[in-house]
């Protein structure tokens, strides 16, 4: 399944835009936006915290299924994960490095979850703020549609609409 989503990444980069997706000389960008510091931020702090989060679902799994493991094992043979330690740990060793092994599987996703939502909330921080410095597009005047509603001799009503053209 990687390997797949590995491939459509490539492909995506390596295609070449189909002609209408080409720009010509008349349809260019006016002007290129030059990369911030804020806007660098903001999307590499999204990223990571995504990342992290991802990691820290991967990993909450492979908890989950290990303990899984734990808990046949237990029911399989009760009487050995009956026999503890005074401490509290099991007395058979293979159990207890398998206990031990979820345990940190454990504390490694409640770790990276917690930053996963820390930098979401921090990147959503960074794009409210970032909302200040964005220039304003030019102003397009607008004419309205005219609507008018008027009563006829006979009764009636008669109902005009003007829609202006965007052509001279």
């Amino acid at each position: 399944m990687r390997e797949i989503l590995l491939l459509s990444c490539l492909m995506v980069l390596v295609v070449s835009p189909l002609p209408a997706q080409r720009l010509d000389e008349e349809h260019a960008p006016a002007e290129v936006r030059p990369l911030r510091p804020m806007r660098v931020a903001k999307w590499s702090t999204l990223v990571v915290a995504a990342g992290t989060a991802a990691w820290g679902f991967v990993q909450n799994g492979k908890a989950d299924d290990a303990f899984a493991d734990l808990e046949r094992r237990c029911n399989a043979a009760p009487s050995v994960c009956a026999r503890r330690t005074p401490d509290g740990a099991y007395e058979d060793a293979e159990l207890e490095r398998r206990y031990q092994n979820v345990r940190s599987l454990d504390r490694r996703a409640h770790a990276a979850l917690l930053l996963g939502q820390i930098g979401i909330a921090t990147s959503a921080v960074l794009f409210l703020l970032d909302l200040g410095n964005a220039r304003r597009p030019p102003d397009i005047p607008f004419t309205p549609t005219e609507i008018e509603v008027q009563p006829r001799a006979d009764g009636a009503v008669a109902l005009s609409v003007r829609v202006p053209l965007p052509f001279r």
